[in-house]
């Protein structure tokens, strides 16, 4: 996906089938060089031409006002959007919808894309003839990575997103339910008995576990078990009946034994290690870096290509890349076709890159923000902005007439502007829509809402699932690991709960960090509290930040409920 010459690497296609007449009596303008060819038209203006003597310089043809004007209207219209995506994106920079994209993401795409259109748009304004070859010729070698590395590290991102909350409901959410029914199964398996429980549905007779450890509801423990006819030994009835006791000291009596709700584990140093790399790939930091090293790269690839057409240059008099020399600044020039193989050669690659990039978006799940649609909506549009641009140029009348008019440079960097519009301005009105719709229908949730969807077993999944598509699973697992906090019986594993959920979720920099204010205080203050052990831990430690969690997850509730109509009929209970 490169910028092409406007006319030089097309005109030797197709010149062997063109007829363009090349008569250079001394009444008839030069039409042709050994490397341009331009049409007898553009010799013949008046009013439009930017010459008062149009003639071939610098192997250049000569320049119209028309196009100066259509590219001129192009900037400023551009820097307008620009300046509009800018405003929204900054404004609406805590909305989800933006979050989600990357607020460092975006603007490096941004300005990676205006700064490409801008030089080769200014090349037209100022004039082919005048802009510097050297800075020309280098916009050519880093085109290809500003038409497909927006889209590349689109696609990285939402695949690693997708991974990187798959990870965290994994090593964070799956972990307890799964202990739970390994549990189960072991006493299941060493006593094969009948047996049920009577009160709370924990096991029912078919020996099966209904989990309602991870999602939490209000009813308490159960305090009586039964049993089948003699059919469990004693031994077996005493394990059993620790294993669901209740207590009637302490907080209540609906606190229930660790025994029922496992120790969450840490996460392993090998699963923290991925946890960090899939940070990094979907931060604005990875995006800089791909950038800057693929510009400095494609500096460096110039730069060593300049200098190889200089030594050619020295050695033999002749020049066969770039008719004034790459590093020309005084005028302006054309690319020949060897420079244009050498740009097709390396474009190449960064096709193959962003069609792998294309394929792990392919294969990851459909996201809640309408990323996943607005990068296939784009590459569409990519395509039919490079076919429509190579297609121009294999038309002669464009290449040598129509390029001075309406340069077919406007497909591409339409293009970008076109991009921008799907990835940047799309997402500033999605939350603005959504704002008004919420004003409009007054359909602000109450917090008692979000905790009856996280208190039934089926919704709490729906939301868990919803949430991990969003990009933001913490706040339920975090209220769910409270839930787990208050409900245990133990002091001691209380507290060693408590300090689970300060390192997992008010801790700076943390994987499943959650956006409290004043986090570092907020830790601060919770680990002393932790580490007093002359008190008693409270199972109201953590009220605020469950508070916080469920106020968090009203706009997720919002959004849920307007694409699940089971969610909706609850909260509408």
């Amino acid at each position: 996906m490169i910028i092409h010459d406007s006319f030089t690497f097309w005109n030797d296609m197709w010149r062997p089938f063109t007829s363009l007449s090349n008569n250079s009596s001394s009444n008839t303008p030069i039409t042709k060089t050994n490397v341009t060819e331009c049409h007898p038209n553009l010799f013949l203006l008046n009013s439009t031409s930017r010459e008062v003597y149009p003639i071939i310089e610098y192997d250049i043809c000569p320049d119209t006002y028309v196009s100066f004007s259509i590219m001129l209207i192009f900037v400023i219209l551009y820097c307008l959007l620009m300046l509009i995506v800018t405003i929204g994106l900054i404004w609406k920079r805590h909305s989800g919808h933006v979050m989600a994209r990357n607020l460092g993401h975006l603007f490096t795409s941004m300005i990676s894309g205006f700064l490409f259109m801008f030089v080769f748009c200014m090349r037209i304004i100022i004039g082919r003839k005048i802009f510097p070859c050297a800075l020309y010729s280098l916009c050519f070698f880093v085109s290809g990575p500003v038409v497909t590395m927006p889209t590349t590290c689109r696609c990285l991102k939402m695949f690693f997103e997708f991974r990187l909350n798959l990870l965290k409901t994994k090593i964070f959410g799956d972990s307890q339910e799964q202990q739970i029914a390994v549990q189960m199964n072991n006493m299941k398996d060493n006593h094969p008995s009948n047996m049920h429980v009577e009160e709370g549905g924990i096991l029912n007779k078919n020996h099966s576990y209904t989990s309602e450890g991870h999602q939490v509801s209000n009813a308490t423990a159960p305090t009586t078990t039964s049993f089948s006819s003699g059919s469990v030994p004693s031994s077996t009835a005493s394990s059993f009946s620790n294993l669901f006791k209740s207590t009637s000291t302490g907080q209540g009596a609906d606190l229930v034994d660790e025994d029922l709700l496992p120790m969450k584990k840490f996460a392993t140093p090998l699963e923290l290690r991925i946890l960090k790399f899939y940070q990094f790939m979907v931060s604005y930091k990875f995006v800089v870096v791909a950038f800057s090293a693929v510009f400095l790269f494609q500096t460096m690839l110039w730069l060593i290509v300049g200098g190889a057409d200089e030594i050619v240059y020295a050695v033999r008099g002749e020049r066969s890349l770039v008719s004034s020399g790459f590093f020309e600044f005084r005028h302006g020039c054309i690319v020949t076709y060897s420079v244009l193989v050498i740009i097709l050669v390396e474009a190449i690659v960064y096709i193959a890159f962003e069609v792998i990039a294309l394929i792990l978006c392919f294969i990851s799940d459909r996201d809640t923000w309408n990323i996943k649609k607005e990068t296939l909506v784009a590459v569409i549009c990519q395509i039919i902005a490079i076919l429509g641009f190579v297609i121009a140029g294999y038309i002669p009348i464009v290449a040598t007439l129509t390029d001075y008019y309406v340069p077919y440079l406007l497909s591409v960097v339409g293009f970008l502007a076109v991009d921008l519009v799907i990835c940047a301005l799309l997402p500033v009105f999605y939350e603005i829509r959504r704002e008004w719709l919420l004003e409009r229908k007054d359909t602000t949730l109450s917090d008692s809402s979000v905790e009856t969807v996280l208190k039934n077993k089926k919704s709490y999944k729906i939301m868990l699932d919803f949430a991990r598509r969003s990009y933001c699973p913490e706040a339920v697992l975090c209220w769910s690991d409270i839930q787990r906090f208050k409900k245990t019986s133990n002091k001691e594993k209380r507290r060693e709960m408590g300090q689970f959920i300060v390192n997992t979720y008010v801790t700076i920099s943390s994987p499943m960090e959650i956006n409290i204010p004043n986090i570092a205080r907020t830790h601060q203050t919770l680990k002393e509290l932790l580490q007093a052990s002359s008190q008693d831990v409270s199972v109201d430690m953590f009220q605020q930040i469950e508070i916080f969690c469920i106020q968090d997850l009203n706009e997720v509730l919002q959004r849920l409920s307007a694409s699940n109509k089971m969610i909706a009929s609850m909260i509408e209970c």
